[in-house]
């Protein structure tokens, strides 16, 4: 699907990940793993752990969230 009924436009790699979705980009690092979206200039970053799980979500330098028990 490139596009749907709301007029939302999609556009896909070539391993088939959405890297625009909406109007969202996603870039992926070499694991597969979503490292950073932007929306309309506003940048988040995934921060992930050694193990590979996510640890944070940071909006430049500050935390938006951690995701850490």
């Amino acid at each position: 699907m490139t596009q749907d009924n709301l007029g939302n436009t999609y556009a896909y790699d070539a391993y088939g990940r959405p890297i625009t979705a909406a109007g969202v980009q996603t870039t992926f690092d070499a694991f597969g793993r979503a490292l950073e979206l932007n929306h309309s200039g506003t940048y988040t970053q995934m921060v992930y752990s050694p193990s590979g799980w996510r640890h944070a979500i940071m909006n430049g330098a500050a935390l938006a969230r951690s995701l850490s028990s």
